[in-house]
C-alpha cells in the first residue's frame, strides 16, 4: 500500500475491539490463576475462567469459560467455550473456540474452529482455521488459508491469501497474492483503494511524506509490525524475568560510570569473542559449545535490548516526574524512543549498536556479580564448616580428657 495513513486506520481497530471485549460485562465466574509451567490434560475440564502466565503453556483439555494465556511458547489444542486471549513468542493453536479469539505473537500458527471473530497481530502467520464471522489480521509475512464466514481485513507486507471468504476482502499490503482465494463479496486491494481515493480527489502516490519508503527508507507496515512484535517480546521477557530486569537496569542507569562500564564490556566481548569461538568451532568436540555460545551472544545482543530500553524509559519517566519503578511503562517509553531515533538514517546505526553492546555488557556484569556472590557464600560456608568441625573436634577432645580423669 502506498499510504502510511491507511495503516493507522486499521491498527486502532484491533486495539478498540480488544478493549471493548475486555471491558464488556459478562457472566461472573470464578477464576483459576497459574504462574508455573502449566499443562491441562485432555481428560480434564475447568469450569471457570483460566489465566496462565508462565514460560511454557499447553492446553489439551476443556475450559468452560474465558482463557488468557501469556507465555513464551503456547500450545492451545483443547476446547474453550468463551473468549480466548493469547500472547506469546511461539503460538500453536488448534482448538475449538466458541467465542472470539485475540492472538498477539511473533510466530503464529492457527488451525481449528472459531465460532465468532478472529483478531491476529503477528510477525509471521500461518492461518488454516475456520472463522465463522469476521477476521482481522495484521502480520509481516504469512499465508492465510482456511475460511472466513464474513469479512476478512488484512494488513501485511507480504500477504498470501488463499482463504475462502464469504464476505468482503479488504487487503492492505504490497505484492498481494490472491491466486487461490475465493471471495464471495467485494475485493478491496491496494489498486482499487487508490482508484477510490483518486475518484474523491486524493492521490496517495503524490503524498511522498506518507510513501511506503518514507521514514528513513523503512516500510510503514514493517516498521509498525516490528515495533509491536518487539514490544510484545519485551513485555513477555519482563514478565518472566522481573528480578533480572531490575538488576540489569542497575548496571545501566544507576550512574554514568555504570553505563560506560557496561558499554565497554559489551564492546570488548563482541569484538574479541568471535576469534576464540572460531577456533573452538574448528574442532569437532568444540563445535556444539561454539554454536551454543554464539546463539547466546546473539540472543543477548538482540533481545537484551529490552532491558536497555526499559532502563532508558525509566530515565524518561523520571524526567517527566513519574515516580516509582514501572518496568512496563518504562519499556514502552524506551521503545518509542528507539523508534524515533531509528527515523534518523545514520544516527540509528550508532544507537542500535550502543544498545546491543550495553545489553551484552550489563548482563555479563550482572552474571559476574552473581558469580562473585556465589563464591563468597561458598567460602563463608566452607569457613563455617571448618569452624564447626574444629569446635566439634575440641569438644570431643575435652570429653576424652574428662573421661581419663
Amino acid at each position: 500500500m502506498k499510504s502510511f495513513k491507511k495503516i493507522f486506520l486499521t491498527l486502532p481497530l484491533l486495539l478498540l475491539l480488544a478493549t471493548i471485549s475486555l471491558l464488556s460485562p459478562t457472566n461472573v465466574q470464578a477464576a483459576q490463576f497459574e504462574f508455573k509451567s502449566y499443562t491441562l490434560p485432555s481428560d480434564q475440564t475447568i469450569y471457570e475462567d483460566l489465566y496462565v502466565v508462565t514460560d511454557n503453556i499447553k492446553i489439551d483439555g476443556v475450559v468452560d469459560g474465558d482463557v488468557m494465556l501469556i507465555g513464551d511458547t503456547v500450545q492451545l489444542n483443547g476446547t474453550v467455550t468463551g473468549d480466548v486471549y493469547v500472547l506469546g513468542r511461539i503460538l500453536d493453536i488448534d482448538s475449538k473456540v466458541y467465542g472470539n479469539i485475540f492472538v498477539f505473537g511473533n510466530n503464529t500458527k492457527i488451525e481449528g474452529l472459531v465460532t465468532d471473530n478472529t483478531y491476529v497481530l503477528s510477525s509471521f502467520l500461518d492461518y488454516q482455521a475456520d472463522t465463522q464471522k469476521d477476521m482481522l489480521a495484521i502480520f509481516l509475512d504469512g499465508i492465510l488459508k482456511g475460511s472466513v464466514g464474513d469479512d476478512l481485513r488484512a494488513v501485511s507486507q507480504k500477504p498470501n491469501i488463499g482463504s475462502t471468504i464469504s464476505g468482503d476482502l479488504v487487503l492492505i499490503g504490497e505484492g498481494e497474492n490472491l491466486t487461490d482465494a475465493t471471495v464471495t463479496g467485494e475485493i478491496y486491494d491496494s489498486e482499487r483503494l487508490n482508484e477510490i481515493a483518486k475518484s474523491q480527489g486524493v492521490d496517495f502516490e503524490e503524498t511522498s511524506t506518507f510513501g511506503t519508503r518514507s521514514i528513513g527508507g523503512n516500510k510503514p507496515v514493517s516498521l509498525i509490525i516490528n515495533f509491536l512484535s518487539f514490544l510484545l517480546v519485551g513485555f513477555i521477557l519482563i514478565s518472566i524475568t522481573p528480578v533480572k530486569t531490575y538488576k540489569v537496569q542497575e548496571k545501566i542507569t544507576s550512574s554514568t560510570n555504570e553505563f560506560l562500564k557496561s558499554l565497554a564490556v559489551g564492546f570488548a566481548v563482541a569484538i574479541l569473542l568471535p576469534v576464540p569461538l572460531f577456533i573452538l568451532a574448528i574442532s569437532i568436540i568444540g563445535t556444539p559449545a561454539a554454536i551454543l555460545i554464539t546463539g547466546l551472544l546473539v540472543f543477548l545482543m538482540l533481545f537484551g535490548r529490552v532491558w536497555v530500553e526499559t532502563a532508558l524509559g525509566q530515565e524518561i519517566l523520571s524526567l517527566l516526574k513519574v515516580e516509582g519503578y514501572r518496568p512496563f511503562k518504562s519499556f514502552l517509553a524506551g521503545r518509542v524512543l528507539t523508534i524515533l531515533v531509528n527515523i534518523i538514517p545514520i544516527v540509528r546505526i550508532f544507537y542500535n549498536s550502543i544498545l546491543s553492546f550495553v545489553a551484552l555488557g550489563a548482563v555479563i556484569r550482572m552474571k559476574g556479580d552473581y558469580y562473585q556472590l556465589a563464591n563468597k557464600q561458598a567460602k563463608e560456608e566452607k569457613k563455617k564448616n571448618r569452624e564447626t568441625k574444629k569446635r566439634s573436634t575440641e569438644s570431643s577432645k575435652k570429653k576424652t580428657t574428662t573421661k581419663k580423669k
